[in-house]
């Protein structure tokens, strides 16, 4: 239903994160054959301000009230959020239009998904490791080696730096089973 019709494999999975409880240090993420990109938008807006100080909630309610000064549809005299749609269908439609509309607004204001988006794009980074400090600094060490001619070589037992005693010798040396050619 959701994958879409030019990808001949279907993949469709949500990846939780079970070692990190703190919203800000989440990285649950959704994978789909498909061309758009799903973010958790919760957990954008809690990385992206992580080191601002520790917020309360980043519940919808809470960001809204902080950031656009407007607060999700009161059902609550009417029924709970599992019977509003039984009991008054039109103020569940409402109540959900609501949600997405304070979203909206939301990303309006902070530019949270553009800058994920900057962030991958300049740092080579994939959408889900973005917030990951350590992927984030490798990748930019990567890119600014290679802008200065130099490749990071990926074998930590290896110092490319020194040049082998006896180059002459290894040229000679032969190995088991090893193939030869020009």
């Amino acid at each position: 239903v959701m994958c879409h019709k030019d990808f001949k494999i279907k993949e469709l999975y949500y990846k939780k994160d079970h070692k990190n409880f703190q919203v800000q240090n989440k990285s649950d993420y959704f994978v789909i054959s498909s061309y758009t990109v799903y973010l958790d938008q919760m957990i954008v807006y809690a990385a992206l301000r992580k080191g601002q100080g520790e917020l309360r909630s980043f519940s919808l309610n809470s960001v809204a009230k902080k950031e656009i000064g407007d607060e999700k549809l009161d059902y609550s005299e009417d029924a709970n959020i599992k019977t509003l749609p039984y009991v008054d269908y039109k103020k569940f439609v409402i109540y959900n239009i609501k949600d997405v509309l304070l979203q909206l607004g939301i990303e309006r204001k902070t530019k949270d998904i553009e800058n994920v988006y900057l962030r991958a794009y300049t740092n080579a980074t994939t959408y889900e490791k973005v917030f990951k400090q350590t992927v984030f600094l490798k990748n930019r060490a990567y890119i600014e080696y290679y802008k200065q001619g130099l490749i990071i070589g990926n074998n930590v037992n290896i110092d490319y730096g020194i040049e082998s005693e006896n180059e002459e010798e290894d040229d000679d040396e032969k190995f088991d089973g090893a193939l030869v050619a020009e």
